[in-house]
């Protein structure tokens, strides 16, 4: 398993020092803004929960994840799992450039490469003479559908701190990426999974589970296919439905799209797109959660595109804050430039203990430009941050070597709330292009003096 030394070396300590919460102070132009000072007398810490057992959910990224009151406990299926594509066989050398003589030298490390036209290494005299090639500029990973093969079906319940798997009836089959909402209007878990068809297109999947049993759902008008949408899909208090919004248009595994600005309800019956007067820009890979004490669905980042800056190239991420009022939607006005750092891919979940939004991880703005992949040279973030209608960074415990005990930096992690238990539940996510997390992480909370 991923990262297995760094996850156990990150205990739950039962001392903790408190360190100094650097806040950002964030203006809201909704009401209300302000919480009880008891809500703020707590401060959440993270502790690893991960069993170590052969009998985990295999490492993936980009799954569903909603915790239902009903099977008291954390349901989490689909998403992929990453793997380095097949690699061609390196191209021949470039012949020697004619260019090249015997009075062209090159010293490296004290030897000097004299490059003559017949050279028994022309591959050598090529860079010597003439500088390595060019390196291809990144792209921002959401050009297009990711070449990621989804993980194998199966449902796993996160219970009495532990995993196991979720015997259930018809369960959904493979589904590329996937999101998760519990409606407790409806009790039942709603899941909208991209999958592929045997054409090799995409379509989106609506699922319901009620207990143990599967439902596909065949609404007569379905959210147009998209991907990085794991995050953006949240119960609305305001309106009692399932809320979608944006990710990235998706037609089929060839990959092109563009981000998408769409709003979305499902009422237990059908989907509806409405058209709110405000909205955020289009984006894929927002975080997105229902917030009962502001009384209000919150929206937060997303990726809205590319972008280059100098050498980096990569994706043009945002840190705007939106909420979801039931029929509008209204950007929360930052006042000052401290905060979380402009992202996408982040963990967003309530928790009831501290009544906040916790919000965790999720990939920088910029590439490496000498990296083609995305996550290979951009930045995984691993900060957590709290917002109850402004932000903090709450204190993290710190292990006998004074590192900080909390999540390896990641995106596309699974973030839960699990009341049964308090805190928050994160499992999942990844680093870099290729390597998947597969640990279990809880935050709890301590009052503190």
């Amino acid at each position: 398993m991923a990262h297995r030394s760094e996850r156990l070396a990150g205990r739950w300590r039962t001392r903790c020092t408190r360190t100094a919460a650097a806040t950002l102070a964030l203006l809201c132009v909704l009401a209300p803004m302000h919480r009880p000072a008891s809500a703020l007398a707590t401060q959440p810490l993270w502790h690893s929960t991960d069993p170590g057992l052969p009998m985990d959910p295999q490492p993936r990224s980009a799954m569903a994840a909603a915790y239902d009151p009903d099977l008291g406990g954390v349901v989490v299926l689909g998403g992929f799992h990453p793997q380095p594509p097949p690699q061609p066989p390196p191209p021949p050398p470039p012949p020697c450039d004619l260019a090249c003589t015997v009075q062209d030298t090159i010293n490296a490390t004290e030897n000097t490469v004299i490059c003559t036209v017949g050279s028994p290494n022309p591959g050598d005299c090529e860079v010597a003479c003439c500088g390595p090639p060019p390196s291809p500029p990144s792209t921002c990973f959401a050009a297009g559908v990711m070449p990621y093969p989804p993980v194998p079906p199966g449902v796993w319940l996160w219970r009495n701190s532990r995993w196991s798997r979720l015997v259930a009836t018809a369960a959904p089959g493979p589904l590329l990426e996937a999101a998760a909402a519990y409606d407790p209007s409806r009790h039942e878990v709603v899941v909208l999974g991209l999958a592929a068809t045997p054409t090799g297109g995409l379509t989106m999947e609506t699922w319901t589970l009620s207990g143990t049993r599967w439902t596909l759902r065949h609404p007569a008008t379905t959210p147009p296919a998209r991907h990085s949408f794991s995050g953006a899909l949240a119960y609305d208090g305001a309106t009692h439905s399932i809320l979608l919004f944006g990710g990235w248009s998706a037609a089929s595994l060839a990959g092109g799209g563009a981000p998408l600005g769409d709003t979305w309800l499902w009422d237990g019956a059908a989907w509806t797109q409405v058209q709110p007067a405000a909205s955020p820009t289009p984006r894929g890979g927002a975080a997105l959660a229902w917030d009962p004490a502001l009384g209000r669905t919150v929206l937060v980042g997303g990726l809205t595109g590319s972008q280059s800056s100098g050498a980096a190239h990569g994706c043009a991420v945002s840190i705007e804050t939106w909420a979801w009022d039931g029929t509008s939607w209204t950007q929360f006005a930052a006042t000052v430039p401290i905060g979380p750092a402009p992202r996408a891919s982040a963990s967003l979940a309530y928790d009831q203990d501290t009544h906040s939004l916790v919000l965790f991880g999720g990939l920088g703005p910029f590439c490496n430009g000498s990296d083609p992949g995305f996550a290979g040279g951009c930045a995984a973030l691993g900060d957590t941050w709290l917002f109850n209608g402004r932000w903090s960074m709450p204190s993290i415990a710190r292990d006998e070597e004074g590192l900080p005990s909390s999540p390896s930096a990641r995106w596309g992690a699974a973030l839960a709330t699990e009341p049964q238990s308090h805190g928050v539940l994160l499992f999942g996510g990844q680093a870099d292009l290729y390597t998947p997390d597969d640990d279990t992480w809880k935050l709890a909370t301590f009052t503190a003096p």
